[in-house]
């Protein structure tokens, strides 16, 4: 993605052992897209952080953001310059709310993607309703054992959607095994506790699946406060 101050471009490009010659680009200024975000029963928090992930044609998300929008006080903004296209929106985790409605155009957003059409008037409306009814997982790691293992990752993964990455959380167990998972979303999801975990490891979508029938099944409701101990996962098993 390339930014000519005036209007933006982007394409995919492949290198095979060769210059790149005549390459031509047509340049877009982009959509701008207004952002409204509420709290269930409360006021808007301090900051937010909404971002539009790019979808590349083979279904992957790209690394880079598209763009994002950082706002206070009333909960509007907007996005300018988003390329047409088809995107994530991506609501960056929040340690005091979840994300309990997201919707482009009075559509769904939150288990979709969105596509984003050439600009037009009025702006296109994302609209994103936060709610601070979170709940909390606090619980032990212990090995074949039964003994308490430190220093590994509890790893909480949702059971669907695992394209959203905000809705995963990780934390490192104490020296005691212990950890404490907060600013969890409801829904149905996993505790993991890998040995040997690579820092954000728990991405890796064939790692999950390989271990689905070791992860613990943890329901999660609005503001529950969840008490759970799970095993380790060696890596001799993996």
């Amino acid at each position: 993605m390339g930014n000519t101050g005036t209007g933006t471009v982007r394409t995919p490009v492949e290198v095979v052992n060769a210059n790149i010659e005549n390459l031509t680009l047509a340049v877009s200024r982009g959509t701008d897209i207004a952002v409204r975000v509420r709290v269930d029963g409360g006021r808007p928090p301090s900051a937010v952080r909404v971002q539009l992930r790019p979808v590349a044609r083979d279904g992957t998300y790209s690394i880079g953001f598209a763009s994002n929008a950082e706002f206070a006080g009333d909960g509007t903004t907007r996005i300018g310059g988003v390329l047409p296209g088809e995107y994530r929106v991506i609501v960056a985790p929040m340690p005091e709310h979840y994300v309990k409605g997201l919707t482009f155009e009075q559509s769904d957003a939150l288990g979709s993607t969105i596509t984003i059409a050439e600009s037009r008037v009025p702006l296109p409306t994302l609209d994103v309703v936060l709610s601070s009814n979170i709940a909390r997982i606090e619980g032990v790691v212990t090995d074949d054992r039964l003994q308490p293992v430190p220093g590994v990752q509890a790893v909480l993964v949702p059971d669907r959607n695992r394209d959203r990455a905000e809705l995963f959380r990780a934390v490192t167990t104490d020296l005691a095994g212990r950890f404490s998972l907060g600013g969890v979303a409801p829904g149905d999801y996993k505790l993991f506790a890998w040995e040997g975990l690579e820092n954000f490891g728990y991405f890796d979508a064939e790692l999950v699946k390989q271990s689905e029938l070791s992860g613990k099944p943890v329901h999660v409701d609005e503001s529950a406060k969840i008490t759970i101990e799970t095993k380790l996962i060696a890596q001799s098993s993996r």
